[in-house]
């Protein structure tokens, strides 16, 4: 959950007849927020937003990259990476899902966490991600249920392959962590676009973040 304060004057002829005023010098007081949260679902994903001072107003983002204008209340939670044929990079050792099904005996070797990798001598560039409704043809390879591999207990449908998914990883030089990280990196860009389109630009220029849920009224503090 993310919250981004906006000033208002209390106690004003005006407030009490009109509402919160929003302040127009740009400055922050934490009594008004803009409350974010982002479903981040198996198979598809979501954003809401609220701006305190009218707390029955809720904006939910309908209107997705690739979307074509169609508009849907949930983005498709699937990734894939936009990998050179012959990658510049040097590959470093990803163990990025389980291999082995879980009905492996106990003296199998484990398999590998979904966040465990090898640290990489020379940090590589991030390939450029496609997400949620950027495919058009269903054959796409992509990543699906990247959130059931931060578990690896968790069991996988049928049309999601172990092997399949750490053979795109290793293509792209990433883990599980890093996908589910890119993925939300992306939602996240989406949602202050949309929310610059609908509040205007300097208004969202007046907040600033603040992780975990700190204290005060200043930032978009994160959250569940």
């Amino acid at each position: 959950m993310s919250t981004l304060p906006i000033r208002n004057h209390p106690g004003s002829t005006t407030e009490a007849i009109h509402g919160p005023v929003r302040d127009q010098t740009g400055t922050v007081h934490p009594a008004d927020r803009l409350i974010v949260g982002v479903d981040f679902g198996t198979t598809f994903s979501g954003v809401a937003a609220v701006y305190t001072a009218t707390p029955d107003d809720i904006e939910i983002i309908k209107t997705w990259p690739g979307g074509n204008g169609i508009t849907s209340d949930k983005v498709p939670t699937e990734l894939t990476y936009d990998v050179p044929a012959h990658p510049t990079h040097p590959a470093r050792p990803v163990h990025a899902v389980p291999i082995s099904s879980s009905s492996s005996s106990s003296s199998s070797s484990p398999s590998p966490s979904p966040s465990s990798s090898l640290p990489s001598p020379t940090p590589s560039p991030s390939p450029t991600p496609k997400w949620g409704f950027q495919f058009h043809r269903p054959e796409e390879p992509r990543l699906r249920c990247i959130k059931l591999f931060l578990d690896p207990i968790q069991k996988l449908p049928f049309y999601v392959s172990h092997l399949d998914t750490a053979a795109q990883l290793k293509r792209a030089n990433r883990t599980v962590v890093d996908a589910v990280s890119d993925y939300l990196t992306q939602i996240r860009r989406h949602t202050m676009e949309t929310l610059s389109r609908r509040y205007g630009a300097s208004f969202m220029a007046s907040t600033r973040d603040v992780a975990g849920g700190g204290e005060g009224g200043h930032g978009t503090e994160g959250g569940d």
